[in-house]
């Protein structure tokens, strides 16, 4: 028993040893991996503080330019209600200017009818006027005839109208 007992206690140790040269092993290379990955993870935040510092400053730089893009988008605006008021303006006023020439051109328009309507009555007057100097120039002539055959006129025998 004794025997066993020493046989049993010597393998014992020889393994305890042996997990011993493991567990330190195995230690050894957690603590290995251990200094790996605070390294991985350190340069990691490194590079992820550089992202954050470089997407800030493109975000600024975003900010800064649609900044600049909207006041000269708000001066364009403005300039163009400018000239829509403008041009507004000018529609009242090309309005005001198409009601007087309309009006004019009305008025235009009904002196025309109404030389046209005196010319056509003109023409009839200067007819009738005319048949009138000439019944007047047969009537004169006439009548000159009979007083130079009674003997009581002589000579002048023109008329109205050069007859």
């Amino acid at each position: 028993m004794l025997v066993a007992f020493f046989a049993a206690t010597s393998s014992t140790l020889v393994s305890c040893k042996d997990y011993d040269e493991e567990i330190s092993a195995v230690n050894t290379r957690i603590d290995n991996l251990d200094e790996e990955l605070s390294e991985d993870i350190a340069a990691l935040e490194t590079q992820l503080n550089t992202t954050k510092t470089q997407l800030q400053a493109a975000i600024d730089a975003n900010e800064d330019a649609i900044a600049a893009l909207a006041a000269e988008h708000d001066a364009d605006v403005e300039a163009l209600e400018a000239k829509i008021a403008s041009n507004n303006q000018k529609i009242v006023d090309l309005t005001a200017r198409v009601a007087v020439l309309e009006s004019a051109m009305t008025e235009a328009q009904a002196a025309i009818k109404n030389l046209q309507d005196t010319k056509a009555d003109k023409s009839a007057l200067e007819a009738a006027i005319a048949d009138a100097a000439a019944t007047c120039c047969y009537s004169r002539s006439s009548l000159w005839r009979y007083q130079e055959a009674a003997g009581r006129r002589q000579g002048d025998h023109r008329c109205l109208q050069g007859c």
